[in-house]
């Protein structure tokens, strides 16, 4: 495998009753991955039937759409701090149990502002959820398969998306906009005892024997800081990473949460928007697939162009050829192949290149800069949804970010494979 791992850890995969617990403890992160892509896209499945129900234009919510990702970003950028500061474990309980009960909340929203503010809160614990659970989850993995372990992981969001668009039109249907918050908070509620029980007590970031001010554990928390990801001739692949996120996100925040909106105008209705948000979803699930087998032939930095590859022309054909509901489907699914694939992508990509200490604070502050695309990407869509754009041409515009996020993660994997060759 290409691999670019600098990072210290177990040389050996576990064995036995020990893979068994390592297994057990990725399959918990991937669930609270899980919940937290489904609460993070359940915006975009209530978005129709509320602009009926309010009477409002689409372009009204996407102060409610960048609240979400504003409140991920703020949680993101907090993640290392916050499991340097109590661990991996703890912070994990902390923030499901936040975004679950944010998820709750938003039932009593009663207006735009509301939704925005309730969603705002609640993305503070999506965002900081995520990168300690992926983080956890590969610490019990040799190195070899650290790529692949976080890709999987981190699929859990295109999971979460692909079960809140098969299940949000019937509990709409069924049980109005708000069954759609009711599910993403009782959930990750009902998860916080096998995590608790489950997830072992993080040795990484606790406070050495010097006690909370000891040596070690001054230096875990050193570590959890942003400054670290600049220190030792780290800058330039960190700037890269963070565009690489960036605009990976913009443009799959862009699609994942307008789609169901756009669809309209390709002859869907209300309660069918949501296959938009399954089919994209489903794509990523198929993308993460791919990045994971690819990943383990020529490497994350040579898997993720080919797939982004096919985005771009999955964009196009939607934008400029005639296609009918299933057609539109169809690329949708393969929009998803390398836009979920890209995101999930930037975390192995983390993952890979930083050392243990630093991995949550990478991860997390990765996504954060993906987080801040994901703001760009959906506002830009509501400013061109404003005036009067067409799908078409907006889906088009999607396809701009995309290749620049090839770009990028091409010049990142040739100039870390000549670092390697030198040294």
């Amino acid at each position: 495998m290409t691999s670019f791992d600098i990072s210290a850890g177990p040389a050996h995969a576990p064995e036995g009753a020990s893979r068994r617990r390592a297994w057990g403890i990725a399959l918990l992160c991937f669930l609270t991955v899980t919940l937290d892509g489904y609460d993070t896209t359940a915006i975009g499945f209530v978005v129709p039937t509320l602009a009926q129900l309010w009477q409002l234009p689409g372009a009204a919510f996407t102060p409610a759409f960048m609240a979400t990702s504003a409140g991920a970003v703020l949680g993101y950028m907090l993640s290392g701090r916050l499991s340097a500061g109590l661990g991996r474990r703890r912070a994990m309980l902390l923030t499901v149990a936040w975004f679950g009960l944010g998820s709750l909340a938003t039932v009593a929203a009663q207006g735009v502002v509301s939704l925005s503010v309730l969603r705002l809160l609640t993305g503070v614990g999506l965002g900081a959820a995520l990168p300690a659970a992926a983080s956890l989850a590969v610490e019990q993995f040799a190195p070899r398969y650290r790529e692949q372990v976080a890709v999987a992981v981190v699929a859990g969001l295109s999971v979460g998306a692909v079960l809140g668009g098969l299940v949000g039109g019937p509990l709409i249907t069924h049980g109005g906009w708000g069954a759609v918050f009711g599910l993403g908070g009782v959930l990750p509620l009902a998860l916080l005892p096998l995590l608790y029980w489950g997830l072992p007590q993080d040795d990484l970031q606790a406070p050495g024997p010097g006690g909370p001010t000891g040596a070690a554990g001054g230096d875990h928390r050193a570590q959890g800081r942003v400054a670290a990801l600049f220190s030792a001739g780290q800058g330039g692949q960190t700037g890269l990473i963070w565009a690489f996120a960036f605009l990976v996100f913009s443009a799959t925040y862009a699609l994942q949460l307008w789609m169901p909106t756009l669809l309209g105008s390709f002859g869907f209705t209300p309660a069918q928007a949501p296959r938009a948000v399954a089919a994209l979803g489903l794509g990523g699930l198929a993308g993460a697939a791919l990045l994971m087998g690819l990943a383990g032939v020529l490497g994350v930095f040579l898997a993720l162009p080919i797939l982004l590859m096919l985005t771009l022309l999955a964009l196009c054909s939607l934008s400029l050829l005639p296609l009918g509901p299933l057609g539109v489907l169809l690329m949708i699914a393969c929009m998803g192949v390398g836009l979920i694939g890209g995101c999930l992508g930037q975390a192995a990509m983390a993952i890979s290149l930083y050392a243990p200490a630093q991995r949550t604070s990478g991860v997390g502050w990765a996504a954060a800069w993906g987080r801040i695309g994901s703001i760009a990407g959906p506002a830009l869509g509501g400013v061109m949804l404003a005036a009067d754009r067409g799908p078409r041409e907006i889906v088009l515009w999607a396809g701009v970010p995309v290749l620049a996020a090839m770009g990028v993660v091409l010049y990142l994997g040739i100039s870390l494979s000549r670092r390697q060759h030198r040294a």
